[in-house]
């Protein structure tokens, strides 16, 4: 005879609920999950703290992450998934409860595609943005070509945005230059740039971050 669970009712007495053994239900996908009254511990609120805050950071590179953390490969995880995981494991650093983001070394893709080498960033007054690099053409792997889509992301750490500029060169132009007015003087910008393939859609390069 299978075990007789029951839901406590809103008037459950004080014994029933300090009992450890109570349990309450909860409903997930349509399947009935055991909730018990124990609290949670200390290392799994700041597992939570890390998560929430690995989870908030990826919403905003939401859209840039969908290209950069594409896969060759059909595996059941999510380009979203797949960056917090990198967040986690790797960028926030920190002690419960003062969790932070190490910016430098977060990554806004991951792939084999050969990268730009010597990345030279100048900003001017203005907003102007002018991005210089080298390659050699001639060397570039089998999944590389030289006409691979540059991707530049810039995160607004002041207002908590991100802004996408995806397709803004190809990895032959060897520079990328733009006009950004988005941004107040004060405000405290990271930028990131990575490559992905013209023609095969989950083939990018890692990311750089950028100093200025």
């Amino acid at each position: 005879m299978a075990p007789i669970r029951r839901r406590l009712s809103p008037l459950f007495n004080e014994r029933e609920a300090n009992d450890k053994r109570t349990k309450l239900y909860y409903t997930v996908n349509g399947i009935k999950r055991e909730k018990r009254l124990k609290p949670p511990t200390e290392k799994q609120m700041a597992q939570r703290l890390k998560l929430g805050l690995a989870s908030s950071f990826a919403g905003h590179l939401k859209e840039i992450i969908e290209i950069g953390y594409a896969t060759k490969k059909k595996i059941p995880v999510t380009p979203g998934n797949r960056a917090v995981r990198q967040f986690l494991n790797v960028a926030i650093i920190g002690e419960h409860p003062d969790y932070q983001i190490d910016y430098p070394k977060v990554e806004i893709s991951k792939g084999n595609l050969n990268m730009v080498f010597d990345l030279r960033m100048v900003i001017s007054e203005n907003g102007k943005i002018n991005i210089r690099w080298d390659d050699d053409l001639d060397s570039l792997n089998r999944d590389s070509r030289p006409d691979d889509d540059v991707h530049f992301f810039i995160y607004n750490a002041t207002t908590g945005t991100g802004h996408n500029f995806k397709y803004a060169a190809k990895r032959l132009d060897f520079k990328l230059e733009m006009q950004c007015h988005v941004f107040e003087k004060e405000d405290v910008l990271h930028y990131w740039l990575f490559l992905a393939s013209a023609v095969h859609k989950r083939y990018v390069s890692g990311s750089v971050y950028l100093l200025k």
